[in-house]
């Protein structure tokens, strides 16, 4: 069993959602189904490790008390997570129930941490600006509109058996489990949100399908 898997097996306890692990067999299957205020959702989870690029800055940290550090392909270690999990949700998911792909960072401070716009560029595009040519010359050039660009890994006619992402990770003084769970606006079995906005161990993020072009922060979906 991974970091990960015990963790997830962890808060499921903790909170009362019933799973089972899924057995594996010689196709691809997905790590685990539970059910969410009595809905059947198929879950892969996936650890995000150290890479060779971090592993370099942990040994000049360990080593000298200092290192810099830059994130060169924002999303890019993301879009990898969902690319890899398509053959054991959407075989498993038919269209007919819930896929949540969650995500465990396993590296160690201060390399660790997902955030909520690393997995808004994975799953709906990069950041691009739209600029304008002024009609008089000489003046600067006129700024349009923010949107979602190139690496759009999520749409209505791709990755949309995947229902949420979802990142768990501990939270507070006591390092109690959470899960924060930003919905996929294109999949096809959405994850019963009007239910578990009310619990307590997750927390629930959307952005505006109405404005799906245009770049957004996640909004917090609240009773």
């Amino acid at each position: 069993m991974t970091e990960s898997e015990a963790k997830f097996e962890a808060y499921c306890s903790v909170n009362a959602i019933p799973y089972t692990r899924i057995a594996v067999g010689e196709d691809k299957t997905p790590d685990y189904e539970i059910i969410l205020e009595d809905q059947r959702t198929v879950v892969e989870i996936k650890e995000i490790r150290l890479n060779d690029d971090e592993i370099k800055v942990k040994r000049r940290m360990d080593e000298t008390g200092f290192a810099s550090w830059g994130i060169s392909k924002f999303g890019e270690r993301i879009r990898y997570k969902i690319d890899r999990c398509k053959r054991q949700l959407e075989t498993m998911t038919a269209k007919q129930y819930p896929g949540m792909l969650i995500l465990y960072d396993t590296r160690p401070q201060p390399l660790c941490g997902i955030s909520p716009t690393e997995i808004a560029v994975a799953m709906y595009g990069a950041l691009t600006i739209e600029f304008r040519l002024p009609k008089e010359m000489g003046k600067p050039l006129v700024f349009e509109r923010e949107l979602f660009g190139e690496g759009k890994k999520l749409r209505y006619d791709t990755h949309n058996y995947i229902s949420a992402l979802a990142v768990l990770h501990e939270q507070g003084i006591e390092n109690t489990l959470h899960l924060d769970i930003y919905h996929n606006i294109y999949a096809s079995r959405p994850l019963p949100l009007d239910r578990l906005v009310k619990r307590k161990d997750m927390t629930l993020f959307t952005i505006d399908g109405r404005k799906a072009d245009q770049f957004q922060n996640w909004q917090r979906i609240t009773e």
